[in-house]
């Protein structure tokens, strides 16, 4: 059963207000020549915002997945998904953290980028099929 709730226009201004803030060290803008800067408000206030690189947008490949799990999470209870949809999340998640390392190989990206990439890709996959009661086939 969902609620009904109203809200004043300033309310609404508040929570946007708040959205931008908490999401706003992600925002990313590429330029004509192809380069991507990451910085938020930093870009909007005059600050240098920072480059960003090519491990950084692997690492956001991965965080977007994250973002995107909490979306469906909020909008259907993961403990009564269907078979259909723990197979979309699964094979979302699968292609996204290899997607990801496909962006490090491209580059020709050192080992030790690897493993940090690996890391993290273990704690988003692990995070995925325990929300949605997935068998990982690879244990």
């Amino acid at each position: 059963m969902k609620k009904i709730i109203k809200l004043t226009e300033s309310d609404l201004v508040r929570i946007v207000k708040r959205v931008i803030k908490e999401n706003s060290s992600d925002l990313i803008l590429q330029l004509h020549n192809g380069d991507m800067l990451m910085g938020g408000n930093s870009i909007f206030s005059g600050e240098r915002p920072k480059k960003f690189t090519v491990k950084d947008q692997a690492i956001f490949q991965l965080k977007a997945i994250l973002m995107h799990l909490k979306i469906w999470s909020s909008e259907n209870d993961p403990k009564h998904a269907t078979d259909e949809e723990k197979e979309h999340v699964k094979n979302y998640t699968d292609s996204m953290i290899e997607s990801a390392f496909n962006i490090l190989e491209r580059e020709n990206y050192p080992s030790e980028d690897f493993l940090e990439l690996e890391e993290l890709s273990n704690r988003v996959k692990n995070y995925a099929y325990t929300l949605y009661n997935i068998e990982d086939d690879n244990l």
